[in-house]
């Protein structure tokens, strides 16, 4: 949960200074930045270890596998047409 609680932190900080986005496309593409940047910046630490033996996962979004996206995109359509509508 310490990694967790770190990407949170660092997502936080990416958001904190900013007082108002114009809009929420503005906003997810200040938060997808900050989630790539946060991503190349633990893997070049990774590669920097070297050899020694992670017992973590490796990235947390690229490469991993994530089960029941189907379901959660359903319900998120469900609850939020307006926002769904044009991407589906």
């Amino acid at each position: 949960t310490n990694s967790i609680e770190s990407f949170n932190n660092e997502l936080r900080k990416a958001t904190r200074n900013r007082v108002q986005f114009t809009n929420d496309e503005s906003a997810l593409k200040t938060l997808w930045l900050m989630i790539c940047n946060i991503e190349d910046r633990r893997a070049a630490k990774r590669a920097k270890q070297g050899k020694r033996v992670s017992r973590t996962a490796g990235r947390l979004m690229e490469g991993t596998r994530v089960s029941g996206w189907k379901q959660a995109i359903n319900q998120m359509a469900v609850a939020y047409p307006d926002s769904f509508d044009k991407y589906l």
